[in-house]
């Protein structure tokens, strides 16, 4: 029975000794994998962060360009709408005076209207009242 002991115990020490290598052997694997992606994530980590940056810068050059060109634009239309907008305000005063003697005229011509209307009217009686007294000097019966 001594013998069946040792062999056993033998056993238990090889099997310990075989359990504790293949732990090690699996940490020393974890290790390596938990490292490898760990420097998998940290180069991912950089890669994302240039993408930003770059993106980042492009976007910022872009915006100055079009700032670059919107300050070159309303530079260059800022005086020739004022510039366009002084003619119109110019052109709207010429319309204005031209209105106001058309109106002056057509005020003035209102005036003569009447009064040659009143003339006339006048003549037209003096002529009714004329024609009326030869035609009762003619035959004094018609009165």
């Amino acid at each position: 029975m001594e013998d069946l002991t040792a062999v056993m115990r033998q056993f238990m020490i090889q099997m310990n000794e075989t359990a504790a290598a293949s732990a090690n052997q699996t940490a020393a694997t974890l290790t390596g994998v938990v490292h490898e992606l760990s420097t998998k994530v940290s180069d991912l980590g950089a890669q994302i962060a240039r993408a930003i940056r770059d993106n980042s810068e492009k976007s910022s050059r872009e915006a100055s360009v079009v700032v670059e060109k919107t300050e070159t634009w309303s530079a260059k239309s800022g005086p020739q709408l004022t510039e366009e907008h002084h003619k119109h305000l110019a052109t709207v005063g010429d319309v204005d005076a031209a209105l106001e003697i058309a109106l002056g005229l057509f005020n003035d011509s209102l005036e003569r209207y009447a009064a040659l209307n009143y003339d006339l009217r006048k003549i037209g009686a003096e002529i009714n009242a004329t024609s009326w007294e030869r035609q009762v000097r003619r035959d004094p019966s018609q009165i």
